[in-house]
């Protein structure tokens, strides 16, 4: 018997995502799927306090059995161990997407399309269905989904420097000036970012925080945390179209979950913006992809050296 071990580590999207490709995988080779949903610096609360989703999540029977290990993988090529007869199981820690075809590569519009059946199977517990259904009736039919991450919550975010509240405010008066119908719904992990939403748009902004929650922004250490995080990805991903933060996964799984366009707002570089208009499924620019695998190469090589 062969198995497929996932360890999702990181935030909420980045664990979903990696569980996500799991499942995919899984399902495509025909094995077993086993969850170990670690507690970690970002997430220490259980899998089924927030999905319902009855995976198997005893991993001592493989404890005997032949391991092979992967950490962050893009790609893995299952053909060569496809005549394997050996009990096997493949472990995979991982906060990112990963494929087992070469035509379906991460972060691709074909990968992205395989993988969205398998987030929507992911089931929410009650309470955050309930939320959900509570705030999404309350949409107009032009919401605008924004979601600024700037760190101050209980997951790190290294580039929180690239986030500015003024590039948001920019792109949305430049909506609102064409469609004055627009309302927001705002998802973000600080209480000052909501505030000035709050302060700069007045009634056409909804937010769980304060009307439906008195969870502070960003706080994903507890139960109730958790699910508020869950129901701000999921109520993103009913909006129309959604403003994102660059560099940050959770407004990408918010489009991928509910196919909706999405724009990156930050800085990539030297742009004072991310892509130039909503896209479904959008990656980071060509450039920025390369800048930053050279940044990531440079570094181990200081690392050597030291």
């Amino acid at each position: 018997m062969r198995y497929l071990h996932i360890k999702p580590r990181g935030g909420l999207a980045n664990r979903l995502r990696a569980l996500a490709s799991a499942m995919w995988v899984a399902d495509e080779l025909g094995i077993p799927l086993v969850l170990t949903w670690p507690y970690d610096h970002a997430i220490t609360i259980p899998f089924e306090k927030i999905f319902t989703n009855a995976f198997d999540q005893d991993s001592r029977k493989l404890m005997r059995l032949s391991t092979v290990h992967f950490k962050n993988p893009r790609f893995i090529d299952f053909s060569l161990a496809k005549d394997d007869t050996e009990d096997k199981v493949y472990e995979i820690v991982s906060n990112s997407p990963f494929s087992h075809l070469r035509e379906s590569q991460p972060y691709t519009t074909a990968f992205w399309t395989r993988i969205r059946p398998y987030l929507l199977q992911l089931n929410p517990v009650m309470e955050v269905e309930q939320l959900v259904h509570r705030v999404s009736s309350t949409f107009s039919p032009n919401m605008l989904g924004v979601h600024v991450r700037t760190g101050m919550g209980d997951v790190p975010f290294t580039q929180s420097n690239f986030i500015k509240t003024k590039l948001f405010f920019s792109e949305i008066d430049r909506i609102l000036n064409d469609e004055a119908d627009t309302h927001l719904f705002l998802a973000s992990d600080s209480v000052s970012v909501i505030e000035d939403f709050l302060k700069h748009y007045g009634p056409i902004v909804t937010t769980i925080h304060g009307k439906y929650s008195d969870v502070l922004p960003g706080t994903a250490s507890t139960v109730e945390g958790l699910q508020i995080a869950l129901s701000d990805l999921l109520l993103l991903s009913k909006t129309k179209r959604i403003l994102g933060s660059c560099y940050s996964s959770f407004s990408k799984m918010a489009s991928i979950i509910g196919a909706r366009p999405v724009k990156q707002i930050g800085r990539y570089d030297d742009r004072s913006s991310g892509d130039s208009d909503f896209a479904l499924f959008v990656k980071a620019p060509f450039a920025t992809r390369v800048n930053r695998r050279v940044r990531r190469a440079l570094q181990k090589i200081l690392v050597h050296r030291c």
